[in-house]
């Protein structure tokens, strides 16, 4: 009969009866496929940094703008330039200063509001300068690009401000009229000033200063020699049929001015080097065909910054925008406006890597200081996640750290979400995990896991970004402000329709090429989108707490609140069967001699059930009085992932992403985790009635010496990858004890982490300054290959890998993936032996 059971698939591997509860959860397949199809196809969406303001439908007939004025500070304090403002068709938010990086300086930049201003009297002149300012000195591409305010999406116009901060129509008028005016004489000559070659009979123009190194004092005229040996004169007439109209006029010494660079948003080593001039040599050049540039010297200073601090005011509007959206939806903690008083300036760099933006409230402002990532170990009950009386309105969303958190990696930012994202996605892992064994308690393991995964995948978490509108605030392309590959809209401009028009093709193959929708568009895997969202749970997180978090969680429609029809939050399900009476449970515990075990881990259980369930194999038929470890090992992995995460980040301030991904690799895979289980000698407590388990368990337990010290255990192979090859009910039980501890505890983070902190100090130490990579990714990296796989009926499936010197290395498992990772740890370990 039980053969017969087991044969119609009713009965599982141990022949007990498979629970028939998973109709519950619907997973449909051809969505899934169709979901990995739209996934190889990106989406397009906006680029904010084109739009201000957010909405577009403002009024265009109102004619009340609003002016601010720009203020750059100097690193001494001192006031640099504070004569730049700009005018917008809306009164913005209050926003942080911030930084621009100069060569040798970096400078604050201060955005002030000024005044209401009525718009007809300055449209004038505003609509004369902004073309001027960006197809004259930027030279924008003005067949792409068209001038055309009312219909731009972008309505921040530049402007120039007197010493009374009123818009200078003056100078700005001024400066127009200036790029067409001819040099009369050399007395007009002076080292503020930038002239204009055009080169005759010829498109090209130089702009040129005067060269104060030279040592020839001798006053030249269209007469005197040229180098050649031939005088000025007959150099222009016979190179460029130019005849000099006045060839006894002074001629001026001139060398190549450096070129406008115009890219201050963060120091790169490409274009670290702002001051680029020519190698040529200065020269004579006849007065009458030198025009005044447009800017001078001083100007020029300024100016080339404008695209850059543009830029940043435009992102950090929508950043501050977000800021509110989310505080508001959160209904968490009473929001703070930005200070303008605000003394700690937005980097625009990692705050994983060396510190944290904190946000402190003074008056009802937001202002920023700058701390140490603790993020405290707290007791993770619904009770405090749901508590009003537990929040902090100090600690509010700062625009440092969601701008990291919106930020890709492609954008060639100094900063970029990858950290938070890995922050993010643990703790939501932990989340869901939690609130799914409260409120399907009567569910297996695996039906725990298959909804897990199901809520935190890719395609639920960018839904859910879709649906709370916060798929626009992606920040994916990077900011290319000149040349072919020119990105970046300027204030005021529209692209041309039909450039649009013709490059509409939406098909897989020209996905990227955007033509030139490049300038109002982006392109993002949808990966992305649930990358931004682990990435915003992990900035919540580290800025306002866990409850914060989860309430955000919770906003985005995750289920992390267990709740029952009624709202209510449903209570934790008991670890016993039938309600068995104490008296039995702690009998069993003392039969079993656990005592040992609370010893080895120096934790004592309140409740005995607890361990007893945890050391319980799905196999076991004598324990009765308890479930299987299976749904406290669900929990447990989700516990230890984000402790030893946390861990990771609060001791290393300058890691990176691919060293937490090694270092989580090694700390957490199931190798690791039995050896620590059976370095504490834990092994002979599983409860289990499966005979190749013994054999596996006590095939594994060999290797290690009789009356070896727990000490001396922990401290050998630390620089080696885990063994793949040991037995997964091992770390399985570890893990459950891990779940076990935290309920018994009464959901204690901090009491978890207590007990096995030690287990894992030394390899967390040794791992920050250098990690155990994975062997199969290590054996890829140098060179190596898999040349042979095949099955064996006594050691299951067989691998070889060969390296370019000829070397091969045979590993050996239960399946194909356990054989490959084998025979690349083994590769490992001696190449790491021969390097010592």
């Amino acid at each position: 009969m039980v053969r017969l059971l087991h044969e119609k698939g009713e009965l599982n591997e141990y022949c007990l009866p498979k629970r028939q509860n998973l109709d519950t959860l619907v997973i449909n397949d051809e969505e899934v496929s169709n979901e990995e199809q739209n996934e190889k196809r990106p989406d397009i969406i906006d680029k904010q940094i084109a739009i201000c303001p957010c909405s577009l439908h403002d009024d265009n007939n109102n004619n009340c703008w609003h002016l601010y004025q720009i203020i750059m500070i100097s690193s001494d304090g001192t006031i640099f330039r504070k004569e730049l403002g700009f005018v917008v068709p809306f009164q913005m938010s209050n926003l942080c200063t911030f930084n621009i990086y100069d060569t040798n300086e970096i400078y604050t930049v201060k955005v002030v509001y000024v005044d209401e201003i009525d718009y007809n009297t300055y449209q004038s002149v505003i609509n004369s300068f902004c073309p001027f300012l960006f197809e004259k000195i930027f030279t924008f591409d003005k067949e792409t690009l068209k001038y055309d305010p009312c219909q731009s999406s972008y309505k921040m116009l530049p402007c120039l401000l007197d010493d009374l901060n009123r818009i200078d129509i003056v100078r700005m008028s001024e400066m127009i009229e200036r790029a067409q005016i001819t040099v009369k004489d050399n007395l007009n000559l002076n080292e503020n000033d930038i002239y204009v070659y055009s080169v005759p009979n010829s498109n090209k123009k130089f702009s040129l200063i005067l060269d104060p190194d030279t040592c020839d004092t001798s006053l030249k005229t269209g007469n005197s020699l040229a180098h050649n040996g031939e005088t000025y004169v007959d150099f222009y007439k016979q190179k460029y049929g130019l005849i000099l109209k006045h060839p006894d006029m002074p001629m001026v010494r001139l060398k190549f001015a450096d070129r406008l660079t115009i890219h201050f948003l963060y120091r790169d080593h490409e274009i670290s080097k702002k001051t680029k001039t020519s190698d040529h040599e200065s020269m004579y050049y006849p007065i009458e065909m030198l025009t005044y540039a447009a800017l001078n010297k001083q100007d020029f200073q300024l100016f080339n910054k404008i695209p850059s601090i543009f830029t940043r005011i435009t992102q950090l509007y929508h950043i501050e925008h977000l800021r509110q959206y989310i505080g508001e939806n959160l209904n968490h903690y009473k929001l703070s406006t930005v200070a303008a008083e605000d003394t700690s300036s937005v980097t625009f760099q990692d705050c994983l890597r060396n510190s944290v933006p904190h946000s402190s409230m003074n008056n009802n402002h937001v202002t920023s200081t700058i701390q140490t990532l603790k993020l405290p170990l707290i007791d993770l009950t619904y009770d405090n996640l749901l508590s009003t009386s537990l929040i902090n309105h100090h600690n509010q969303l700062t625009p440092h750290i969601l701008f990291q958190a919106i930020t890709r990696r492609s954008t060639g930012e100094k900063t970029d979400m990858e950290n938070l994202e890995i922050l993010g996605d643990c703790f939501l892992k932990l989340a869901i995990s939690l609130s799914m064994y409260y409120k399907y308690s009567q569910e297996s393991a695996g039906y725990l896991t298959v909804n897990k995964t199901r809520f935190i995948s890719n395609l639920t978490l960018y839904r859910q970004m879709i649906k709370k509108n916060l798929k626009s605030y992606l920040y994916t392309q990077k900011i290319v402000y000149r040349g072919k590959e020119a990105n970046w809209l300027p204030p005021g401009y529209i692209v041309m329709k039909e450039n649009i028009e013709e490059s509409n093709n939406n098909n897989n193959n020209n996905i990227y090429e955007l033509g030139n929708r490049r300038y109002v568009k982006q392109v993002a895997k949808r990966k992305a989108f649930a990358d931004m969202a682990e990435s915003l749970i992990g900035a919540i997180l580290i800025t306002s707490g866990y409850s914060s978090a989860m309430k955000f969680m919770n906003w985005l429609g995750l289920d992390v609140f267990p709740e029952d029809e009624n709202g209510q939050i449903v209570s934790l399900p008991s670890i016993v069967c039938n309600d068995q009476c104490t008296s039995l449970i702690n009998d069993f515990y003392h039969q079993n001699k656990f005592e040992n075990v609370e010893q080895r881990l120096k934790y004592t259980f309140k409740n005995k059930a607890y361990l007893i369930a945890a050391l319980t194999h799905p196999s076991n038929f004598a324990n009765r009085l308890t479930v299987c470890y299976e749904r406290l090992e669900f929990l447990g992995d989700a516990v230890l992932d984000y402790l030893v995460t946390r861990e990771i980040f609060i001791k290393n301030e300058n890691i990176t992403p691919s060293i937490i991904t090694d270092i989580r690799q090694d700390l957490a895979n199931n190798g690791r985790l039995a050896y620590i289980f059976v370095a504490l000698d834990l092994q002979s407590f599983i409860l289990h009635h499966s005979p190749s388990l013994f054999v596996e368990i006590s095939s594994y337990v060999s290797q290690f010496e009789q009356n070896e010290s727990l000490d001396k255990r922990l401290n050998s192979n630390i620089s080696s990858y885990a063994d793949s090859r040991a037995p997964k009910a091992l770390a399985d039980v570890f893990e459950a004890i891990v779940g076990a501890i935290f309920f018994d505890s009464g959901n204690s983070l901090q009491i978890v982490w207590n007990v096995f902190e030690p287990f894992f100090r030394n390899y967390i130490e040794r791992s920050m300054n250098s990690p155990n990579l994975n062997p199969i990714r290590y054996v890829t990296e140098h060179g190596g290959k898999v040349i042979n796989e095949n099955q064996d009926e006594q050691n299951g499936s067989v691998c070889i890998v060969e390296f370019l010197n000829g070397k091969k290395y045979e590993g050996t498992g239960k399946n194909k993936k356990l054989a490959k990772f084998d025979a690349c740890r083994k590769a490992v370990m001696e190449m790491s032996n021969e390097q010592q």
